[in-house]
């Protein structure tokens, strides 16, 4: 998967498909279905199709959350709903809906931030979800940065995502 054009981030920086966790199952086929969702939604953002590239990154979330919530938290499965995420910001980018994509960022934060504030400080799922933590103040902030929003009316909203909020937490 590579970096669409207008992306912020590449979906290769967030999931490394050569590295793909052992505590990842794969009987449980989330990986599989999400990554061919994730390659037709693509196609349809290609083709300018956004309602039905909507449906689909839509749909590629709730496989990455069912996948979040119930393997083990790791980069691999941090990485499958940060990069759900931000394909469906941007396609809500491209169609000029900053506030979504604001929101849809946001959402990545506070749900890894939700589960972060669930495990031992000094486990290896904390050092995990702190990294995904990282990873999505860094999407939203390279998004906020960019010329098109600083002159959107979405550049008047207050961000929810707390700074370092997780103190207690390895870093």
């Amino acid at each position: 998967m590579e970096k669409r054009k207008g992306s912020s981030v590449s979906n290769s920086e967030l999931l490394d498909n050569s590295k793909i966790d052992s505590n990842f199952h794969h009987s449980t086929d989330y990986f599989e279905d999400w990554k061919k969702c994730i390659e037709n939604a693509n196609l349809m953002f290609d083709e300018s199709d956004f309602v039905q590239a909507e449906l689909l990154y839509q749909k590629t979330i709730n496989i990455a959350i069912s996948a979040f919530s119930e393997q083990t938290m790791n980069k691999h499965t941090i990485s499958m709903l940060l990069v759900s995420f931000n394909n469906i910001a941007d396609l809500y980018s491209r169609q000029e809906r900053y506030l979504d994509v604001i929101l849809s960022l946001e959402a990545a934060f506070v749900y890894i931030q939700m589960k972060l504030d669930t495990v031992a400080p000094n486990s290896n799922e904390a050092v995990d979800l702190t990294w995904g933590l990282m990873k999505a103040r860094r999407q939203l902030l390279t998004f906020t940065s960019q010329k098109d929003f600083k002159t959107s009316n979405a550049a008047n909203y207050k961000h929810k995502t707390p700074r370092n909020n997780h103190s207690n937490h390895v870093h």
